[in-house]
C-alpha cells in the first residue's frame, strides 16, 4: 500500500541523488525469453531502460550494455563477459604496488585514480 510505498522508494524517484560518478549499466535483452505476454511485464517490473533514462535526466554520466540473453541465463552468456572485460579495460591504470593490491581500499584508489 501506500506506506509501503514510502517506506521503500524507488531508485527512480532518487535517480538526481544518485553521485555524479559515471555509472555502467549491463542488462538483458529480454527478461523473460521474449514471451510476449510476460515480458513487457518483467521490463516494467525491472525498470531498466527507465532507470536509464532517469539517470540521463540527471545529468550522470551512462554507458549501457545490452546483452543478448535473458534474466534466467544472463551470467553464464558470453555477452556479459565481453561487457564486463569491456569496461575493465576501460578503467584508468592503477599506481598501487601489488602489495597494496587488495581490498576495498586498493579498488577505491584505482576507480579515483590514486
Amino acid at each position: 500500500g501506500p506506506a509501503g510505498g514510502t517506506a521503500l522508494p524507488s531508485p527512480l524517484l532518487r535517480a538526481a541523488e544518485t553521485p555524479q560518478l559515471p555509472h555502467v549499466h549491463i542488462r538483458c535483452e529480454t527478461e523473460a525469453f521474449g514471451l510476449p505476454v510476460i515480458e513487457p511485464v518483467m521490463q516494467a517490473m525491472l525498470s531498466g531502460t527507465a532507470y536509464e533514462e532517469a539517470l540521463r535526466r540527471a545529468c550522470i554520466p551512462l554507458r549501457v550494455h545490452v546483452v543478448h540473453s535473458n534474466h534466467w541465463n544472463v551470467l553464464t552468456s558470453p555477452g556479459l563477459s565481453e561487457a564486463l572485460r569491456a569496461e575493465l579495460h576501460a578503467l584508468p591504470p592503477c599506481k598501487a604496488s601489488i602489495r597494496e593490491k587488495s581490498g576495498i581500499a586498493w579498488q577505491l584508489r584505482c576507480l579515483w585514480g590514486g
